[in-house]
């Protein structure tokens, strides 16, 4: 259909009607898309299976991986969460508190995609989630100078 298209505007025929071309182009972002959601999945396999193993840097990184790939919006948002639990893991289990920092920083930054008036469930578990962190990182703190979680 793409040589069709292109004999046709070479010999100068510029009245070609364009919609099987809109038609192949539409599969096509269709089927790419699907791939990507794929690629993104078995990524985020590999974040459980990194998990498993309790490699919770590697995990998160996975479901970094398949946040970036992933077309979908909400499961975007669903691999970016599990990306977070992963990282709260070893700053809760080892009081790691540079990486609850992290953690802080990335739930404010899924609160600025999940709107309160959009998906009200979703962002109240996002906030629970970011007490939570604030409490564990508090509790590792000694003194009342606010140190690197800001």
């Amino acid at each position: 259909m793409l040589e069709q298209a292109r004999a046709a505007i070479e010999s100068g025929d510029n009245d070609s009607d364009d919609r099987p071309l809109g038609e192949v182009e539409e599969r096509e972002l269709a089927a790419a898309e699907a791939g990507l959601a794929w690629a993104a999945a078995v990524r985020a396999e590999r974040g459980d299976l990194a998990l498993a193993r309790l490699d919770y840097r590697t995990a998160a990184a996975h479901f970094s991986t398949a946040a970036q790939r992933e077309p979908d919006p909400e499961r975007r948002l669903a691999y970016l969460d599990r990306q977070v639990e992963a990282l709260f893991r070893p700053g809760y289990e080892f009081g790691d508190n540079a990486t609850l920092g992290e953690v802080i920083g990335r739930n404010r930054d899924l609160l600025a995609e999940r709107p309160r008036k959009r998906v009200p469930l979703q962002w109240a578990t996002t906030q629970n989630n970011l007490g939570n962190t604030l409490r564990e990182s508090g509790e590792l703190e000694s003194g009342t100078r606010r140190g690197s979680c800001r």
